[in-house]
């Protein structure tokens, strides 16, 4: 009997344990860019620099949060490593195939060059489309970048809202944010 009930206990949590490399839980009920900025320093030392027994230097500094929560843009440079991007910090709630709720968050990285095309392909598409999604509520465009899907559509509060589909995440982009995040991340690529 104790031996069953064990296994009924550990099974679920073995069966979650894959989800760990794409999406990470945390406990808290909001996500912010404070939050955002602390668990991406992890991520950048784990997934982009290469730390072995020298001292690595890095800057990390989250450009901008979405009034939603669930997306902060945050820019990275590594100097030393030649290596420098946009960081977009995920965040939302999923359930599981057992129907289980879970917070998480993930990260897609950009170099220098893709966050570049990345952004400058988001403002295209909305310079060559505001007529059209201006035109009716109704009106959205979509466009894909690497494996982000993005569709944008007119907003009642702003000119646009951006959602960007990536992985499990469905994470929307108010206009400001977005704004923000070019501005600040072309500031930071051309600081000298």
């Amino acid at each position: 009997m104790k031996l069953k009930l064990l296994i009924v206990l550990l099974v679920p949590f073995s069966a979650f344990s894959q989800l760990g490399e794409v999406l990470n839980f945390i406990q808290k009920s909001e996500y912010n860019k404070e939050i955002a900025e602390f668990q991406a320093k992890k991520y950048i030392l784990k997934n982009i620099l290469q730390t072995h027994d020298e001292i690595v230097r890095f800057e990390v500094d989250a450009l901008s949060g979405a009034e939603s929560g669930q997306l902060t843009t945050l820019y990275y440079k590594c100097s030393e490593q030649n290596k420098e991007g946009l960081l977009l910090s995920f965040f939302g709630t999923y359930w599981n195939d057992a129907g289980v709720v879970h917070t998480g968050y993930g990260f897609k990285n950009f170099d220098k060059k893709q966050a570049l095309e990345f952004l400058q392909k988001i403002q295209l598409a909305i310079d060559n489309n505001s007529k059209y999604i201006k035109e009716k509520s109704d009106n959205n465009i979509a466009l894909h970048y690497d494996d982000i899907a993005i569709i944008i559509t007119s907003s009642s509060q702003t000119a646009y809202q951006i959602r960007l589909f990536w992985n499990s995440f469905d994470s929307s982009w108010d206009a400001f944010s977005f704004s923000r995040s070019k501005r600040r991340f072309d500031f930071e690529i051309n600081k000298k």
